[in-house]
């Protein structure tokens, strides 16, 4: 799991300041961070998206897949889960045999295939 991540300059910040280079793990490798936005002004965004935060329960979806958080001793915390209108199921579990989860987040998307 990456630390950090550097965004790389040729320069140091100053009146004549470094342009950018690249985007790098903490192995100096690089990596894709984002995608490049021309703003429409003369100038480019590199927007890089928000990590998924952990949401109240109240809020989500009635249907789709996505992790939720059950603070429960018995079994892991964190549990993936894939909500219908008429049938909720949790950890391979259908949700009436579970405790009350108290957040959630998007599923994040699958790794990149490794080459």
């Amino acid at each position: 799991m990456t630390k950090f991540i550097d965004i790389v300059f040729d320069g140091p910040p100053g009146p004549n300041p470094g342009r950018f280079v690249e985007v790098e793990n903490e192995s100096g490798e690089s990596i894709c961070a984002g995608e490049w936005i021309d703003r429409g002004d003369g100038m480019w965004a590199l927007r890089i998206q928000e990590p998924p935060q952990w949401l109240p329960i109240t809020t989500v979806p009635s249907e789709g897949k996505f992790l939720v958080y059950m603070p429960d001793e018995m079994r892991e915390p964190i549990q993936a889960a894939n909500w219908h209108p008429n049938m909720k199921v949790t950890g391979g579990v259908f949700a009436f045999d579970l405790p009350e989860a108290t957040h959630w987040m998007p599923m994040p998307p699958p790794p990149e295939p490794q080459p």
